[in-house]
């Protein structure tokens, strides 16, 4: 059961994902969709093949090694939502001045 919500968790978060790397560079999809499947084909070649033998000797470090992926993976949302914010506040911040700016140009003096 464990292993059949995880790979649903994954089939419905990939989709968003590839979406939101798209939608950071919208004149290069296609080059961007090809460096995102082939980071994530490694990823998952050397997981696979070289982290999970390794920590497949004892149930213990399988546990602990599949629970430090799952924090990394929350530490990164966490910053990148930060980096979000931040990007928005700032991008609101300059439209405010922009705003006030031509407000001052079409004032009579």
């Amino acid at each position: 059961m464990p292993l059949a919500l995880y790979g649903c968790g994954v089939q419905l978060a990939f989709p968003t994902l590839t979406l939101l790397l798209l939608d950071r560079f919208p004149n290069q999809r296609g080059g961007v969709s090809s460096v995102q499947a082939f980071g994530s084909l490694i990823l998952t070649a050397l997981v696979a093949g070289v982290l999970s033998p390794a920590l497949s000797a004892n149930m213990l470090t399988l546990a602990l090694g599949a629970t430090t992926i799952c924090l990394t993976g929350l530490f990164a949302w966490i910053w990148y939502a930060a980096l979000e914010r931040r990007r928005l506040a700032l991008a609101r911040a300059g439209a405010a001045s922009s705003v006030v700016s031509q407000i001052e140009r079409n004032e009579p003096g």
